[in-house]
């Protein structure tokens, strides 16, 4: 046995950690559109699938760069893909919403770090 082994041979959260191990991923998180004009999301709405409960958002707002209501939501493994139709309840009224392929935008940092690899592969 090595000394990594016998270091993590007993820690707190082992058993949950095989376990989740063993059944591989429950849920992952994925970025929303939302068809919402009026109301945005906050966090915590209900997202449906054919009247059933399959997720839930975890925060959300109304992006004036992209002109969308965008959400970050847990979803099953089988409906984080790209262009994956669902509904979100807002106000207790379900509105359509699609999975996004990723951010809708970058940010600044990862813009930099873009422009960077690109200079980089240029001059390599």
């Amino acid at each position: 046995m090595t000394d990594i082994e016998t270091f993590y041979e007993e820690y707190v959260g082992k058993s949950a950690a095989e376990r989740t191990f063993r059944q591989g991923l429950q849920k992952m998180v994925v970025h929303l559109s939302i068809d919402s004009p009026q109301v945005d999301p906050m966090g915590d709405e209900t997202i449906y699938l054919c009247d059933k409960v399959v997720g839930n958002t975890t925060s959300g707002c109304y992006s004036h760069n992209t002109g969308q209501t965008l959400a970050m939501a847990f979803l099953p493994p089988y409906l984080a893909v790209p262009g994956t139709e669902v509904q979100v309840a807002l106000l207790d009224e379900r509105r359509p919403a699609v999975v996004l392929p990723g951010p809708p935008l970058l940010t600044q940092p990862a813009r930099q770090v873009l422009s960077k690899r690109q200079a980089n592969a240029k001059t390599g």
